[in-house]
C-alpha cells in the first residue's frame, strides 16, 4: 500500500497536499504515507459500494461539496471545477 500511495502524490494534488500537511504535522514518511493510503482505502470502499470508478473531478466536488479540510490546502480549486 505504501508504494501505491507514495505514486498517487505524482497525479493526485490533492494526495500530495495531503501528505504535506501530514509530514507539516511533524509524521514521518512512512507515517504520512499510512494515513494517506488509509484515505484512499475509505475512497476504494465507497467506490465499490456505489461500484463507480475513480474520477478526480468528482473527488474534487465531492470534497468542496464537504468542505474538506483537504481541498483547502489546494490553490485555485474551485476555479478549476467551474
Amino acid at each position: 500500500m505504501h508504494l501505491w500511495a507514495d505514486r498517487s502524490r505524482l497525479t493526485c494534488p490533492w494526495a500530495q497536499a495531503y501528505y504535506q500537511h501530514k509530514r507539516q504535522q511533524g509524521m514521518e514518511h512512512a507515517a504520512a504515507l499510512r494515513c494517506l493510503g488509509m484515505r484512499w482505502l475509505k475512497i476504494l470502499w465507497k467506490m465499490w459500494n456505489d461500484r463507480t470508478s475513480y474520477n478526480s473531478d468528482r473527488h474534487l466536488r465531492d470534497q468542496l461539496k464537504h468542505g474538506s479540510w483537504v481541498i483547502k490546502l489546494l490553490p485555485n480549486t474551485a476555479a478549476q471545477l467551474n
